[in-house]
């Protein structure tokens, strides 16, 4: 998946980082990058699926980032 995501900060458990779409379904970075770590932060990235992975965040789907490019 190659899309626009706002990074988003969200206060649950301590907080977690967050990748939200322009139709505001979001996901869950499993290897977040600090650069992208800016709350609002427009970046586009292309993502996949992070299978086998389990989170205590209820928050989006897991997904590991490919490669992304800052707006």
């Amino acid at each position: 998946m190659n899309a626009v995501f706002k990074s988003i900060f969200l206060t649950l458990e301590g907080g977690v980082w967050v990748l939200q779409d322009d139709s505001g379904k979001q996901f869950l970075p499993v290897n977040m990058p600090q650069s992208l770590k800016v709350a609002n932060m427009r970046s586009t990235c292309q993502l996949t699926m992070a299978s086998h992975v389990f989170s205590v965040f209820q928050v989006g789907e897991p997904v590991r980032i490919i490669s992304y490019k800052i707006l």
